[in-house]
């Protein structure tokens, strides 16, 4: 559907493989993983297939301008299905939750204790023997 026509078989593969991994609990697709090393190892095997003989090798450089090409992917500037963003493509909600998360995280997050002897001295309480700790 986000590819207006066969013309588009990257927009495809990558579009399918994004949906098959948040599927399968993942919030973005990793760009450096549209290799066939990858893709063939999941479940859109032979459309996989097909398509990357008909697209060819890109690096992640490539698969970065090839997406922003279209219509239907967005440098997050715009609230369209797909969002390209740091080397990663979302489906635009999911990245909007990934955004949710962080700033929550951010909020929260409390101030860290630098005071390396307390630190030392628990590390060597719950690891004794371990040089390492120390």
């Amino acid at each position: 559907m986000l590819a207006k026509d066969l013309s588009q078989k990257a927009l495809m593969l990558a579009s399918t493989y994004l949906s098959s991994d948040t599927s399968a609990g993942h919030v973005c697709l990793l760009l450096a993983f549209l290799t066939p090393e990858r893709i063939f190892n999941v479940q859109i095997q032979p459309f996989a297939q097909k398509a990357w003989l008909k697209i060819g090798n890109s690096s992640i450089e490539d698969w970065q301008q090839i997406l922003l090409v279209s219509t239907a992917v967005s440098d997050s500037s715009n609230p369209i299905p797909l969002i390209s963003d740091n080397q990663c493509l979302y489906l635009q909600h999911m990245k909007k939750y990934e955004c949710v998360v962080a700033k929550f995280f951010n909020k929260i997050r409390a101030p860290i204790d630098s005071n390396e002897d307390g630190i030392t001295a628990v590390l060597s309480h719950y690891f004794p023997n371990n040089a390492y700790c120390i």
